[in-house]
């Protein structure tokens, strides 16, 4: 072989090779755009679903004596949480025959949800001699539940204004003001009932901290990833996992579904945080977000919070709570206030911040 041919096929190799590396250069540029965006999925997970926005609306008081019958003034729609959000304001006249700016917010959904909205009225008056709004005034907050059905529109925050108060009554006649309504949304998670089984004969004994158990290992595996790499082999066994424990996960995960309850839902959100149990995990957090469903304290709610990462229940309690009062009654004053982490009391600690700034805000309204 000539020393141009020698020369010609080191050159080729060299091109075969440089070609390789740029096709795994590329690979491995996709796999790492695969790892970023599931690292973002995971991260998304964690987090709450919490969108806000305050609205804004011109509205005109009707002038003395002026009973004519207005359509209702509203607001541009934004989108929250995939939720179509708007506000409306419309003066009424009650069965006293009493005057009322009524005021409430329209959500429409194209899916199921639960959730809580959170609102804060205000409203600005126009500075004198100028086409400017004074600093907005704060007089009411307010958090609710609301289930979002899909193409069903729904009314929250509903509330009247009695005559704008007395001492704004004569000085508004004829004015416009603008109202706004600062509207968190909370979105919560929907339990997901259907768990798919990959065989309905798939029964199988499995050993449990020393205990046989006849299992569905088709239905198990479709709740958890961990148990299904536990009950490949042929030996099936879950280790380091208490029988007792283990049945009453069953009972509730089970299609006769025993309820969860305030003497269960620690349990369960230790089995579920350990055996990577994410729809379960979510079905304790509808539980703990419906008051009327248990007697958990706000603080011992915040500790099962703060134990298991339940960033949206977190978010839902400490907004809840509407004043300082409140705030060191329920949590600050309770013994289990010590057992939270720093990052948990350092959020306590911002919520009672805010509640004092906005009640010296509303202070300040009724002293003008």
């Amino acid at each position: 072989m000539s020393a141009e041919d020698e020369v010609a096929k080191l050159r080729e190799q060299i091109r075969l090779m440089a070609e390789e590396r740029r096709l795994m250069e590329s690979k491995h540029a996709e796999q790492q755009a695969t790892i970023e965006v599931l690292k973002e999925k995971m991260h998304a997970a964690d987090e709450p679903n919490v969108s806000e926005y305050t609205f804004a609306l011109d509205f005109e008081v009707p002038a003395e004596g002026d009973e004519r019958k207005r359509d209702p003034v509203k607001s541009e729609a934004v989108e929250l949480e995939g939720i179509r959000t708007e506000i409306f304001a419309q003066k009424v006249i009650d069965s006293n025959g009493a005057e009322q700016i009524q005021l409430w917010a329209e959500l429409v959904s194209d899916q199921c949800y639960n959730l809580t909205v959170f609102t804060e009225l205000q409203l600005a008056t126009l500075t004198p001699g100028s086409s400017e709004y004074n600093k907005p005034k704060i007089f009411e907050l307010r958090s609710e539940l609301v289930r979002a059905t899909s193409g069903r529109l729904i009314q929250c925050a509903k509330t009247t204004v009695p005559e704008w108060a007395q001492k704004y009554a004569a000085q508004l006649r004829g004015q416009t003001v603008q109202i706004r309504m600062r509207i968190k949304i909370v979105r919560t998670f929907q339990p997901n009932l259907t768990v798919i089984c990959e065989s309905d004969s798939e029964m199988s004994e499995v050993d449990v901290g020393g205990k046989k158990m006849l299992v569905h290992v088709g239905y198990l595996s479709a709740w958890s990833h961990e148990l299904r790499e536990n009950l490949q082999g042929k030996r099936k066994e879950i280790k380091d996992l208490s029988s007792t424990d283990f049945e009453e996960m069953l009972a509730v995960i089970y299609p006769s579904g025993k309820p969860i309850t305030a003497w269960n839902i620690d349990l369960l959100l230790e089995l579920a945080h350990k055996l990577k149990m994410p729809e379960l995990t979510r079905r304790c957090e509808i539980f703990l977000n419906d008051r009327t469903a248990h007697i958990l304290s706000e603080c011992q709610t915040l500790l099962l919070a703060d134990t298991y990462r339940l960033y949206a229940i977190k978010t839902i309690v400490l907004e809840r709570i509407a004043t300082t009062d409140e705030l060191r009654a329920k949590i600050l004053r309770q013994d289990d206030y010590h057992r939270l982490n720093p990052e948990m009391r350092k959020a306590i600690n911002s919520r009672y911040v805010e509640l004092d700034l906005l009640e010296k805000n509303i202070e300040g309204v009724v002293n003008v």
